[in-house]
């Protein structure tokens, strides 16, 4: 039996910003912008795609040298306080939200799991 390969799942977050989005992966220190919170999403998800993709074809003895990725304090602060808001409904998020990016293993051309 063939087992279906998992989706690789990274840590981020949306926020409302200059009347558009950003969407933040804190995992790789990844940033994208859309009108909307789907447009920086699938921007977000590319930007992982290409980043993984390239790490692996270029680096491919190094891989955990590359990922994850130094974030600034900035990002994993604010990312830390929203998830904690979250756990809290009694506080209110102000417009940002965590966001879990999953990569299909389909869409990269390697896979580790």
């Amino acid at each position: 039996m063939i087992k279906k390969k998992q989706p690789v799942i990274l840590r981020g977050y949306i926020k409302k910003e200059n009347g558009g989005f950003v969407a933040v992966c804190i995992d790789l220190n990844i940033v994208a912008q859309g009108k909307t919170q789907n447009e920086a999403i699938h921007e977000c998800v590319e930007l992982i795609s290409e980043y993984l993709n390239y790490i692996q074809k270029e680096y491919p003895d190094d891989f955990e040298k590359y990922v994850p990725r130094q974030t600034p304090n900035e990002f994993v602060k604010e990312y830390d306080a929203i998830v904690g808001k979250t756990l809290n409904p009694k506080k209110h998020l102000s417009g940002k939200m965590p966001y879990n990016f999953p990569i299909e293993p389909e869409t990269l051309s390697f896979c580790y799991t």
